[in-house]
């Protein structure tokens, strides 16, 4: 189903890519770090830790998307996420672009498969997303946002930070 939808909104989009990307499918968080290892050439302690944060990584270096098969119930918005940054990195020109616009405008994509799938709501995500923001209580500013997003990641706030993102780019 996460083929279908993904294969159908690029089609849907228009987003054709000049190259075949691969998509490699793990089955556990230790496959999925060693994956990591391996074709992103990150330590064995950056791996752990990636594999705990996400649920899937698409490379910037060639044509390929990871997927953590311990989060396998969410691959209908990873892998649409993760094709799209595919997506930016084989058809924009553009060589640094802030890591919340790429992240965010991914979430909405992912979204937005899940959506075309009849999973969710587009318009009661967004409205989730906004109720999630109100309740984490003091949310780091923008500026924040923009300029430490590594560092706050790592910081275990993917959460929020994933969140303002889509938003900020939801009202772009």
């Amino acid at each position: 189903l996460s083929i279908r939808t993904t294969g159908d909104l690029f089609t849907r989009y228009k987003l054709i890519l000049p190259e075949i990307v691969t998509i490699r499918v793990t089955t556990t968080k230790e496959s999925y770090a060693q994956a990591i290892m391996h074709y992103l050439n990150a330590s064995p302690a950056q791996a752990a830790e990636y594999a705990k944060l996400s649920a899937g990584v698409s490379t910037h270096a060639y044509p390929l998307v990871i997927l953590n098969g311990q989060y396998s119930n969410q691959f209908i918005s990873t892998l649409p996420h993760e094709m799209f940054h595919q997506a930016q990195r084989q058809l924009a020109n553009i060589v640094q672009v802030p890591t919340w616009l790429t992240e965010g405008s991914a979430e909405l994509f992912g979204k937005l498969a899940l959506h075309q799938a009849n999973r969710c709501v587009y318009s009661q995500y967004i409205q989730g997303v906004k109720m999630r923001l109100r309740q984490a209580g003091t949310l780091p500013n923008v500026r924040q946002v923009v300029s430490n997003w590594d560092a706050m990641f790592k910081q275990g706030q993917g959460g929020v930070i994933y969140n303002m993102a889509t938003l900020m780019v939801w009202y772009l």
